[in-house]
């Protein structure tokens, strides 16, 4: 379990999904929580070893945008 860094919510979303990029300082890493906001059911775990904050952050905001996808099926999710 890792500290809330920041929080980013899904623009255009029926649900109100979000993210949030957490640091896991244990093993010096960022990564990002993938919520449905309905009822904040984790979908998605992804983690960035070795890259910055400023790099973390942009992918969250890559998803809240659109420009990223996560598609259903893939890396774990539902």
């Amino acid at each position: 379990m890792g500290r809330v860094i920041s929080t980013y919510y899904k623009d255009e979303s029926e649900t109100d999904d979000y993210c949030e990029v957490k640091l896991d300082s244990k093993n010096e890493m960022f990564y990002i929580k993938y919520y449905n906001g309905l009822n904040d059911a984790l979908k998605f775990e992804e983690e960035y070893p070795g890259k910055s904050l400023a790099y973390v952050e942009s992918a969250a905001e890559n998803w809240a945008l659109g420009v990223k996808q996560l598609e259903r099926g893939q890396l774990g999710l539902l």
